[in-house]
């Protein structure tokens, strides 16, 4: 049974138009590419790193257990 679900997972993954032997319509993108706005990118930018800043920011407030420093002896 295993095997089967293998090979019929198989023949779906291949199973592509290109392998086939069918039509490959691949269109130029360029030519229809439109000017892109970058007028509201660097507030966009510094939005992201702003928010990046506050979620990876942390906390000073952490329960770290010191080793205590040693206490002088006295020197008679």
């Amino acid at each position: 049974m295993n095997n089967i679900l293998t090979a019929l997972a198989l023949a779906a993954m291949l199973a592509t138009s290109a392998q086939a032997g069918g039509p490959v319509i691949v269109e130029d993108e360029t030519a229809e590419a439109a000017p892109q706005n970058r007028k509201n990118v660097i507030p966009l930018i510094l939005l992201g790193i702003a928010v990046a800043a506050l979620i990876a920011g942390g906390s000073d407030n952490c329960f770290v257990e010191e080793t205590p420093a040693p206490t002088p002896v006295p020197v008679c």
